[in-house]
């Protein structure tokens, strides 16, 4: 089991989600697809929509074989959202 937490507001160097799941996407990729669970938490109106980008990103380039464009990276996701395997729980300030 992996857990990966960003707290962008409690260090020098400001540390992003999107920043982990690119620097560990094999991993974040390989994970989803042997059973894994994603979760984020935080500002919606921002936040959420550049981690799922980056998630869009990362399946693409660590998933190939099965996700060649971004339709279906999103219909993945979907897949994961459907199977309680994806969850957000986010805000909107």
């Amino acid at each position: 089991m992996n857990l990966r937490t960003a707290f962008s507001r409690d260090q020098k160097e400001k540390v992003y989600v999107q920043h982990l799941l690119e620097q560990d996407g094999a991993q974040v990729v390989a994970d989803l697809f042997a059973g894994g669970h994603m979760y984020i938490c935080g500002d919606g109106s921002q936040m959420a929509v550049d981690v799922t980008r980056a998630l869009e990103n990362v399946l693409q380039k660590f998933a190939p074989d099965t996700i060649r464009s971004v339709n279906d990276a999103q219909d993945f996701i979907r897949k994961l959202e459907a199977e309680g395997r994806f969850e957000k729980d986010v805000w909107i300030t």
